[in-house]
């Protein structure tokens, strides 16, 4: 079936050349004849016109080859990213799903139990309805984030100047961070964009840095202005992570093996997609004594 359908493709590609070619040349043997006819005799003129025709068929011969393979080789280059774009699409749709089959699982696992026990009392009941609220939860928050991913992925819908630092403090104020340690040191950043997008960025990396943190932990959180625009550092201590594992982090349901609150793997996704979609860019490097260090830098307003 790609053998196919890269012959057609080739086909197309090198047949509109070879089209194009073909009237450029069609149009020069007319000029030329109606030259060549001006300034000399009608039989010259004919013997220098077919002379000329078959040099142009020739010429015509050899382009379409080269037709050919150009056609050929930007046939294969498409393809091969059409089938990585649908292999991703595809990890993506399987990854979701079993994400989401996860909280259902729980779910219909409770409430089977539950229906099971003739005998069940209140406190069986209570403790199965916190397990099933809990599992909503997190379908929740997972329909959440791929909503934000879609959204993000689709451009911005309502731009406007944003204090990356004000972003990034209402994110702050919003995260639970337990016995991890936060601290702020934000200065005035202005960038252009969607400000519950700069939002959610902001406090999904210091979720993430909270999450896999130790107790006594510390995320720091630094906004600045920058000669090419706005700059959010997030630093975090935690378990030490590798430098091909920190590669990863940024890939939808990836979570690189690091242990800590479950969570679905979209947090760094989806500050990739938005930083990308504001015409910014995220950098992750992993920490000697633990933690990572995130960057994520956006152009100024």
């Amino acid at each position: 079936m790609i053998g196919n359908l890269r012959v057609r493709l080739t086909v197309i590609y090198g047949g509109i050349f070879v089209v194009f070619v073909a009237v450029l040349l069609g149009v020069s043997y007319w000029l030329m004849g109606r030259h060549l006819h001006r300034t000399l005799g009608d039989v010259a003129a004919d013997a220098a016109q077919s002379q000329l025709g078959l040099q142009y068929l020739l010429f015509l011969a050899g382009a379409s080859l080269v037709a050919g393979a150009l056609g050929w080789w930007l046939a294969g280059r498409e393809l091969r990213s059409m089938a990585s774009a649908f292999d991703a699409r595809e990890r993506f749709v399987a990854n979701a799903s079993h994400e989401l089959r996860s909280p259902l699982t729980v779910i219909r696992t409770e409430a089977d139990v539950a229906m099971a026990n003739p005998d069940a009392d209140v406190a069986e009941l209570r403790a199965m309805g916190r397990e099933v609220v809990a599992a909503v939860d997190d379908m929740d928050a997972l329909l959440d984030g791929l909503m934000v991913l879609a959204r993000s992925g689709h451009g911005l819908s309502a731009v406007e100047p944003v204090d990356l630092a004000v972003a990034a403090r209402a994110a702050a104020q919003r995260v639970r961070s337990g016995a991890v340690q936060v601290r702020l040191d934000l200065a005035p950043a202005g960038v252009r964009g969607e400000r519950r997008l700069l939002e959610r960025l902001a406090a999904n990396l210091i979720e993430n840095g909270v999450r896999y943190n130790a107790p006594g932990g510390f995320v720091s959180v630094t906004t600045r202005a920058s000669d090419a625009g706005a700059v959010l550092d997030v630093v975090n201590s935690g378990p030490v992570v590798s430098p091909d594992t920190a590669a990863r982090l940024t890939e939808p349901f990836e979570r690189g093996g690091r242990t800590g609150q479950q969570g679905a793997g979209l947090g760094l996704s989806i500050v990739r997609s938005v930083a990308e979609a504001h015409g910014g860019r995220l950098a992750l490097m992993p920490r000697a004594e633990g933690g990572l260090s995130v960057r994520v830098s956006l152009p100024a307003a």
